[in-house]
């Protein structure tokens, strides 16, 4: 079902602080698959690799503009981040 959490008959600000979506990145009516690998090297470097799709706002596909802190029409996407972390030493402290 959809406008059951985030946006809610009850609470008509929906689940949100300062106008963006708690507990839920991609906010109100979503569907989202992801997959993702984090990769720790031996010099200690890591390295993470996230794949996503889906689509924001479902119920609002059709182009009705709805109460979302992303998108206010429905909206599909694709997403893929590659993020490397190296730690490093501050000398001097």
């Amino acid at each position: 079902r959809y406008n059951v959490l985030q946006n809610h008959s009850i609470y008509q600000t929906g689940y949100r602080y300062q106008g963006r979506a708690i507990g839920a990145t991609w906010d109100n009516n979503s569907q989202v698959t992801s997959l993702g690998a984090v990769v720790y090297l031996a010099n200690v470097n890591r390295l993470e690799v996230l794949a996503s799709c889906g689509e924001l706002n479902v119920n609002r596909i059709d182009g009705v503009a709805e109460k979302h802190s992303i998108t206010t029409h429905g909206r599909k996407f694709n997403s893929f981040t590659i993020k490397w972390q190296r730690p490093f030493l501050c000398v001097g402290y």
